[in-house]
């Protein structure tokens, strides 16, 4: 008797339970599964891919599939606007992937009181350590990089595009590249005073499932209209920001064989293509960005009462 979905299974070697048989039965042989049911827990999914693997149990279904289908540029891509420069109506983050043979990228978001994110900058001068290479001349050095950053901020704060960062964020793996034998990078940008903390972990890909979350329209209360809007947007023509664009626009999973595909919920794995844009906005977004009001911070405690003190 041939039975829908029916997968017969082991756990492989090194994980937990290994050598116990695992029987998996389609959704479809559940009563209460109804047709709403089931379309309400797939529209839950970030990734329309990860719903077809995991619930109508095809492990390949991701293979080759983007990895943020719900992102189009007609959509993300939006015309520049300034965020001030104060802080008063956006809070920036900016994040570093670094890495020890290509060029490091980074990424500045802005985050405003009602949550809704824009990537304002972008750069990943590769193609400038490329031509550097070619001619005989030494790639961007960590002090270049901390100088090119504070160039950046302080045009942006002085034209109001942006105000200056508030949160700066690393991959974790800085700790690990060296950017000589006594120094990680992470230590090299600490000695030019840039002071990048490091990142949470990109654990199964969960910064992956937030950025295709934020990616994703939600409604918007505009009063006698509900608009569709994404909660995440990205400036048109800032810095590399074209290139934030194309890395989302071609990111896709890798195919899952062998053992790894009889793996339960095996974790996707992306394709080894560039994404290191996508992965600082993966960090920012891990961080839980947040708007924070720097003109109203508290400078003095008056009493409320003369004869009262604190």
């Amino acid at each position: 008797m041939k039975i829908k979905g029916l997968t017969l299974r082991q756990i492989p070697e090194g994980k937990p339970g290994a050598g116990i048989k695992v029987a998996r039965l389609h959704y479809s042989y559940d009563p209460a599964m109804t047709p709403e049911r089931v379309k309400k827990l797939k529209s839950e999914y970030s990734n329309p891919w990860i719903a077809e693997r995991e619930m109508e149990i095809q492990p390949y279904a991701m293979g080759g599939k983007r990895i943020f289908p719900g992102y189009s540029d007609e959509v993300h891509l939006v015309e520049p606007f300034e965020c001030g420069g104060d802080g008063s109506e956006y809070t920036t983050y900016v994040a570093c992937d670094p890495h020890p043979e290509l060029a490091h990228a980074f990424v500045w978001l802005c985050v405003n009181r009602i949550g809704e994110m824009v990537i304002a900058r972008s750069w990943w001068p590769e193609e400038e350590n490329e031509r550097r290479q070619q001619n005989g001349e030494t790639p961007y050095l960590i002090s270049e990089y901390a100088k090119k950053l504070r160039a950046i901020e302080t045009f942006a704060k002085d034209a109001r595009m942006f105000p200056a960062s508030e949160y700066e964020l690393i991959d974790v793996a800085a700790k690990s590249f060296h950017q000589d034998e006594q120094t990680n990078l992470l230590e090299g940008y600490q000695n030019e005073g840039i002071y990048f903390q490091p990142a949470k972990k990109n654990l199964r890909w969960v910064g992956y499932d937030l950025l295709n979350r934020a990616l994703t329209p939600q409604p918007l209360n505009l009063g006698d209209k509900v608009l569709m809007r994404p909660k995440l947007t990205i400036m048109r023509g800032m810095g590399d920001n074209h290139l934030l664009a194309k890395q989302l626009r071609m990111a896709r999973w890798k195919e899952n064989r062998g053992v790894a595909a009889l793996e339960k919920d095996p974790p996707g794995q992306p394709m080894d293509k560039e994404r290191h844009l996508i992965d600082c906005v993966s960090y920012i977004l891990l961080d839980q960005p947040q708007f924070f009001d720097k003109t109203h911070r508290l400078t003095e405690r008056k009493p409320l009462y003369e004869n009262l003190g604190y």
